[in-house]
This record gives C-alpha cells, structure tokens and sequence, in this order.
C-alpha cells in the first residue's frame, strides 16, 4: 500500500468594501497569490514551494464577498501539495523524517517562505497608507501550514 504525504499552505485576510471596490489591491494580490500554480521550480515565491518531490494536488485563489452585511472582500489562498512513495510509513520512516518532514519543519530556512513573508509585509503596510487606515480589515497573512502523512490514497 503506497504511502501519501501531503502539506497545506494557507493564507486568508479581510478588506472593507467590495471586491469590485477592491479592485486594484486585488490586481496586486494576484501578483502575489496567483490563480495558477507555478509551472517550474525556483527559489522564490511560489516556485520554490514545489520541489522535485512534491506534486501540486490543488491550488486555489479567490477573493469573495463576506462579513457582515456582505460589506467585506475575504481573501483566501490555499495550495496542497503531495508526494506518493511505495511502500509502508514503516519502510520509510527514514525518508518521512530526515526528507519530507524536515522540509515541512524547516520552512522558515526555505527563500519561497522569507520571499513570501517580506512580500505579505510590504502589502500589508502598503495598503492601509495607500487605501486609508480602515481598508485592512484583517492582516492578509499566514493562515495554515500543515503536514499529514498516511498510508494510502492516490494523487
């Protein structure tokens, strides 16, 4: 029975007024949180979230209308990323350890991740002095980062 391993990376905040009305910081978002997941591996943001041993399993990026009274734009972001490996957990306890986990655990050493953070700080000081103070309603910032590792499943 092949063993799965998958991450989870989540970001969400809150802006007043409409995603119509938000128009341009969303144009910014984009830039930073694209619709589409990246199609080769760098260092930086967002390439270097994948390496050769994960798979993009979903990636979604969406900008809706909520809060209270619909008065609010929500963003969200999430991209789950996977490796498959034949065998058992117990066959690759090593690799799970020293590899996948280590990867996952070690984030905050990884360029993608200072790349990301730097960019998310820049964008959260920008727009409250561009757009006025009450724009940000809140921060966009890390919301998950999560690991699971079971024996099973497909890609």
């Amino acid at each position: 029975m092949p063993v799965r391993v998958r991450c989870t990376l989540g970001i969400g905040g809150r802006l007043a007024g409409s995603p119509e009305e938000n128009g341009p910081i969303l144009g910014e978002l984009q830039e930073l949180l694209p619709k589409d997941p990246p199609t080769k591996v760098s260092g930086g943001w967002p390439g270097g979230l994948i390496t050769s041993d994960w798979k993009i399993s979903s990636w979604d990026s969406a900008a809706e209308v909520g809060g209270e009274g619909d008065q609010e734009t929500r963003i969200t972001f999430r991209a789950e990323f996977s490796s498959r490996l034949e065998g058992t957990i117990y066959d690759w306890r090593n690799e799970l350890s020293y590899t996948h986990f280590h990867w996952f655990s070690h984030y905050r050493d990884n360029v993608w991740h200072k790349d990301l953070k730097v960019r998310l700080e820049e964008l959260n000081r920008e727009i409250p002095r561009r757009y006025g103070e009450d724009k940000l309603v809140e921060k966009i910032w890390f919301r998950e980062w999560q690991f699971w590792c079971g024996n099973g499943g497909d890609h």
